[in-house]
């Protein structure tokens, strides 16, 4: 998810919760790159414990490890892939659902989107940067990750438009919901673990 770096999950949560959503899946798909994380520790430690911070949120984590291929110049390139994972997760699962959230800029997810919504999901797109044109438009709701209060982490200095009484964001310009219908929603985060070293 092209510029997500610190998103922060439990604000994820809450935005798709809104109008009084039930959650039903709480998905985040990480990249892991083993060989870093065995010549860097550090890196190991920090991929380990976001994960588990995750966990301990309530979502489940598929992590996805990143392979290396050299081309016959020798030139190495890096991959991780879990569209496939996440686009089987949502659809095998979408027929308990009322709305789906899928946190990616992928134009790849357009046919995702599509089949969603032909099994009665209405389907909401959070992205960041470099999101496809047509995803947007496939999207019931197309919704910019930078404009959405707290989603990211506050600057030094800034104000948080969290309701310190009721912990939650103020969502109500979204709507989308009829919010006195109880809908079941799930979350499918693509997440780019950029970890850095400080």
């Amino acid at each position: 998810m092209n510029g997500g770096h610190g998103l922060r999950y439990d604000v994820l949560r809450t935005l798709a919760c809104r109008g009084g959503g039930e959650a039903q899946g709480l998905n985040v798909y990480l990249a892991l790159d083993e060989r870093r994380a065995t010549q860097q520790p550090e890196y190991g430690a920090k991929a380990k414990a976001y994960q588990a911070a995750l966990r301990d949120q309530g979502f489940r984590v598929t992590v996805k490890l990143v392979k290396h291929f050299k081309d016959e110049d020798g030139v190495e390139t890096s991959k991780s892939n879990a569209d496939l994972d996440m686009a089987v997760d949502a659809l095998t699962e979408s027929e308990r659902l009322d709305t789906v959230l899928l946190a990616t800029g992928d134009g790849d997810f357009i046919q995702v989107v599509r089949a969603l919504q032909s099994k009665g999901c209405r389907v909401e797109i959070l992205g960041f940067d470099n999101v496809s044109r047509e995803l947007r438009g496939a999207a019931d709701q197309y919704i910019n990750g930078y404009l959405m209060p707290n989603l990211l982490p506050l600057r030094e200095g800034a104000s948080s438009a969290v309701d310190s009484s009721s912990g939650f964001i103020s969502c109500n310009l979204l709507g989308g919901y009829d919010m006195g219908k109880p809908h079941r929603v799930a979350i499918y985060a693509q997440a780019l673990s950029k970890l850095t070293l400080n």
